[in-house]
């Protein structure tokens, strides 16, 4: 708590790679590490959530995340 009395308050900046695209996939040379970074998680989390499932659970590739896999900031 604050001196006031009231709860404290904090600020950050959530995560957005600098090319702003999610980075939504597989981590490159770090086998069983899944990465889901994207700026619009409140209104995009239930596809996100569902594509991360099929993914991960039912190895089911999504090509609407092409444009996103981590593997792009390891070329």
């Amino acid at each position: 708590m604050g001196a006031d009395g009231l709860g404290a308050v904090s600020l950050a900046s959530g995560p957005i790679p600098a090319d702003q695209h999610w980075a939504v996939g597989p981590m490159p040379r770090l086998g069983g590490y899944y990465l889901a970074i994207t700026h619009g998680g409140v209104t995009m989390s239930p596809f996100i959530g569902q594509a991360v499932a099929d993914e991960i659970m039912r190895n089911r590739i999504r090509p609407e995340l092409a444009d996103c896999r981590p593997a792009r900031f390891f070329n």
